[in-house]
Parts: C-alpha cells; structure tokens; sequence
C-alpha cells in the first residue's frame, strides 16, 4: 500500500466510531422483560461518515476521494428473572469499510461480545440500574491491509435508567433516560521501531454514555419519538504513564424514532441519527432498525 494511503488510513481508525455505542444505548430501555420471558433482538445499524471531529471539535470534511462505511449488526437475548431483573448477552458481527482514494481497507467478523445485567428498583416511574461487560472477543490487530472488528480489552459499563409512561387509556407522553460510566481497562500492544519491537500497555480514557429519548405512543402503540444519544470522553489515552494530550474521544447525535408493535410478540424499533458535535471521532448519519420477537420459556 502507498504511504499516503496508509496515512489515510491511521486517521479513519483513529477518528473511527464502530466500537463505541455498540448499539447498547441506542435501542435499550430502563425497564426489564417479565419473568421468564425471553426476547431476541436484532438491529441492523448503517453507518455513513464524510468526516470528522478533531481534537478541538472543529469538524473536518474527507474529501470527495475518502469516505467511511461500517454496517453493525447484534443480536442481543434478553431474560427477565422474577419480574425484578433482567439478564442479557449481545452478539455483534460487524462489516467495516474505509476508502481512501484509489485504495480501500476492509474489515469483518464478530465484534466484541457484552454480556449485562439490570435490576429494577422502582416499577412506576421506572427506575433501573445495569451492569455491564464487555469481552474482547472481536479482531484488534488485523493485517496492515485490514480494519479491526474489535477493540482488545475488557469495559466495565455501570449506569442507570429512568422511564416515564403513564399507565392511562389512549395516548401518553413517554419519557426515557439511560446513562452510564464506562471504564476501559487497559491492553497490551506492541510497536515496532530501529528493528527492535516493544511492548507497552495501553489505555483508553473513559466515558460517560447517555440516551434520552423524549416521544409520544398513540391508542395502537405506534410511538414517535425524538433521540439523543452520544457519550463524552471524561480522561486522555494513555500509553504506559504518558498521557496522550487531547485524546479524549465525544460524540453527540441527535435523531429521530419510530417503535411500532406489529403482533403481541413482535415489535419493530428504527431511528435515523446524526452526529452533530464531537472530539476525535468520525462524523456522518447513522440508520438503525431493530427487529424484536418475544416468548416466555415456562409456556
């Protein structure tokens, strides 16, 4: 590959966001499934990016030569246990695609995997607090030609929820916010320099992740809402004991959704969002539709 190219490159996966909301905020909510019922969800996700946000926020285009591509999609299953928690696993595959004039870098496979837990203690409004994993399972360090699908090391994502719908005939307002601290540990990468190859542990800062998602259900279920969704890097980077100055990685996205129930078992949830500020991170529209069937394993 060309060294502009492979320059080209080293930014798209700096500024590169196909790792961060995993779709955990986007189309979660504060409340659980009943007990013993089980809800498989999957949710496609289409991102498009033409730029980014540099360190001081200022927002660069790419070019008409460079863009970004990344297509998302997870399968999560969810499990209430004794209609006061709920257990979860996500399983993402993840298809990454970056051009850069007349070179292209590819990347896909199975992402890292979260595994979550959420406990409800208030029933009307709802609140709710999780607990979540992250495992390393996606590709980190693909060949020089490739795309990562994974990030390499392990998060610890803790948060909250609140949920508002008022249990009355016809429409209602319905009001939701998830919020949480992720803690990225650290991992192990080498680099290699005058023919000799080092090891050091790296350390990516942590955030802070948000939903809120502000909306309307009509009499048949039908909910129109408005979606904001981002997260705000909260330390730098560091590699070994140095920090990385202005590292810090946000996002803030802000869209449009739609949640309709088809059957008593089947729901679809879609929303159209674009990113409108941020630091170190790409920048363009993202398309989601999430698919959702349910059943109760005691039946």
């Amino acid at each position: 590959m060309k060294p502009f190219a492979l320059g080209a490159a080293f930014i798209l996966i700096f500024f590169s966001s196909p790792f961060a909301l995993d779709n955990i905020y986007t189309t979660s909510t504060p409340d659980i499934v009943g007990n013993m019922d089980m809800r498989l969800e999957l949710t496609p996700d289409f991102g498009y990016f033409t730029g980014y946000f540099d360190s001081d926020g200022k927002r660069e285009d790419y070019g008409t030569d460079t863009l970004s591509m990344q297509f998302y999609l997870p399968l999560k299953a969810r499990l209430g246990i004794r209609d006061i928690a709920e257990a979860g696993i996500v399983l993402p595959f993840v298809m990454n695609k970056e051009k850069l004039g007349q070179n292209s870098l590819t990347g896909s496979g199975i992402s890292d995997v979260w595994l979550y837990g959420k406990y409800r203690a208030m029933v009307d409004p709802v609140v709710s607090f999780h607990l979540a994993f992250k495992l390393p399972t996606g590709n980190d360090e693909p060949e020089e030609d490739a795309l990562p699908t994974g990030e390499g090391q392990v998060d610890l994502d803790l948060g909250f929820g609140l949920k508002y719908k008022p249990d009355l005939p016809g429409p209602k307002p319905d009001v939701e916010l998830i919020a949480g601290y992720r803690l990225k540990l650290s991992k192990k990468m080498q680099y290699w320099y005058m023919g000799f190859t080092r090891e050091y542990d790296y350390n990516p800062g942590d955030i802070i992740s948000y939903k809120f998602r502000g909306g309307y259900e009509l009499e048949g279920g039908t909910n129109f809402g408005v979606l904001f969704t981002g997260e705000m890097g909260i330390s730098d980077d560091k590699m070994d004991d140095t920090t990385l100055e202005d590292s810090r990685k946000s996002i803030a996205k802000m869209g449009v959704n739609v949640k309709a129930p088809i059957t008593s078992n089947i729901a679809l949830d879609g929303g159209l969002l674009f990113d409108m500020s941020g630091k170190n991170r790409e920048a363009g529209v993202e398309i989601f539709v999430a698919g959702t069937v349910g059943f109760n394993l005691t039946r």
